[in-house]
């Protein structure tokens, strides 16, 4: 609660962003609102157009090559400049042969938007690691309120609604982005690491198809689950709640947060919902719906909180890694909706084949992007890393208060003031073990905070 409050502006803004973008192009009914003046399908033009997808790639390019800041209030004034220039092509300059209005205006709101995730997500590149997760739970509870809202109090998607959101999120960035009153971490984790991480590329490439493979599958049943499209608006609002509580168990028990991790929480609630759409039973219905909703807010946000702790941990002067990460998620649900664009003609009134056959192919894929060899290389390199004098006086308390071997490990991050879940990717525990652990080492050597175990390791070696 007190971190909710102390990022309060960031959690609004972050919201009503995420709200504008479901709102203009709802994943549920990809042809309404803005999109509604394309008639039947969508040309596969238009959803590159208002995928964002070519300013996605291109940010952290130019990130690198002209330096953008973390903090970028131009970037974000931007945004909003792009976004309401995208509306006013889509809906204000109709012509009457021919729909180049609709491409143009749906190239500059996507592109606005990726702008905007860029400039949020690099403030939150910012936080504390722990803040940055907690913040991410509280924008999508907030997300999900604000769109149940707006469907229930603005008349569905009601253009009052699309027009007010880019605003109130660039209020909401300029507020949190002031000098002197932002909340960000006045002291970051101190890294070694100062270049992209091993096995960056094959990172990118897992995210792109994780998130494609969850894009088609949504695409696939959108348009066919027997409920109607206000219902399936709510249900997605709701999946927006209900992946938050989904979050707080993930990052609460999970050993830590990377895609392997994210994947096998993700693709169980997802052959779940096929398996549901399989009976075809209406009331199962809904329940497809909302897992498939669930599932597809909880590994995004989950791959966007990777790519931003991947930015902290490279601790490069610009957040160009967290932008590949969220260029990366673009590019997969541009490539699923377009997989399911061209293979739709195939599997019409085939849904007893296609689905058995997605089942398969999340197995596949999970078992593709389970596993993280890497990871004991890391966590052993990163205790390797440790100061000489640390390490001696982890051992020193270690031996006096009879710490366990454990929480010797524990100790070492700790005298570096590593934070709770920098601990737990380094040494791939859950976050409860962890605070377990640190309660204990607390209790023996009777502190009550980080600084004062600090204190007493150096009075000790004093």
């Amino acid at each position: 609660m007190k971190t909710a409050w102390l990022h309060r502006y960031a959690i609004c803004g972050m919201a009503f962003y995420f709200a504008l973008v479901f709102c203009s192009f709802p994943t549920t009914e990809a042809t309404s609102v803005l999109g509604g003046a394309i008639q039947g399908s969508r040309p596969p033009a238009l959803v590159i157009a208002y995928s964002g997808i070519f300013a996605a790639v291109a940010l952290p390019v130019f990130a690198r090559a002209f330096g953008i800041g973390r903090l970028d209030r131009k970037l974000q004034v931007c945004a909003c400049v792009l976004q309401y220039a995208g509306m006013a092509a889509i809906v204000a300059l109709p012509l009457q042969n021919g729909v180049w209005h609709i491409f143009f205006g749906s190239f500059l709101l996507g592109s606005g938007n990726a702008c905007a995730i860029f400039a949020w997500g690099a403030l939150l590149t910012t936080f504390e690691e722990g803040d940055v997760e907690k913040t991410l739970l509280s924008v999508l509870l907030l997300t999900g309120t604000i769109i149940a809202l707006a469907i229930g109090l603005l008349d569905s998607y009601s253009y009052i609604a699309i027009v007010t959101f880019p605003i109130v999120s660039l209020l909401c960035y300029l507020r949190t982005a002031l000098p002197g009153k932002r909340a960000v971490s006045k002291t970051r984790t101190p890294v070694s690491q100062t270049s992209y991480p091993k096995h960056f590329a094959v990172g990118l490439a897992k995210t792109v198809l994780a998130f494609a493979l969850v894009s088609f599958t949504w695409q696939m049943f959108a348009g066919t689950l027997g409920i109607e499209p206000s219902t399936k608006e709510i249900l997605f609002a709701f999946g927006f709640i209900l992946s938050a509580l989904l979050i707080q168990l993930f990052t609460q028990y999970s050993p830590s947060i990377d895609l392997s991790l994210s994947t096998r929480w993700a693709f169980p609630i997802i052959a779940a919902g096929l398996l549901c759409e399989l009976l075809d039973a209406p009331f199962l219905a809904p329940l497809a719906c909302l897992a498939f909703a669930c599932a597809h807010a909880f590994l995004e946000t989950t791959m966007r909180m990777q790519a931003i702790r991947a930015d902290q941990q490279a601790n490069l002067p610009s957040p160009e890694i967290m932008g590949w990460g969220f260029a990366a998620i673009s590019l997969g649900a541009v490539i699923g909706e377009l997989a399911f664009l061209a293979a739709e003609p195939l599997f019409i009134d085939e849904k007893t084949i296609v689905v058995p056959a997605l089942l398969v192919a999340l197995v596949f894929a999970s078992a593709f992007l389970s596993g993280n060899p890497e990871r004991a290389d890391e966590a052993r390199s990163s205790r390797e890393s440790c100061a000489i004098e640390i390490v001696d006086r982890a051992r020193m308390m270690a031996e006096r208060y009879a710490l366990t071997k454990r929480e010797h490990e524990i100790l070492v991050f700790l005298l570096e003031g590593r934070s709770h879940p920098y601990i737990r990717d380094a040494l791939y525990l859950s976050r409860s073990t962890v605070d377990t652990h640190v309660r204990h080492i607390y209790r023996k050597t009777n502190v009550n905070s980080k600084q004062e175990l600090i204190d007493l390791s150096k009075a000790m070696s004093g």
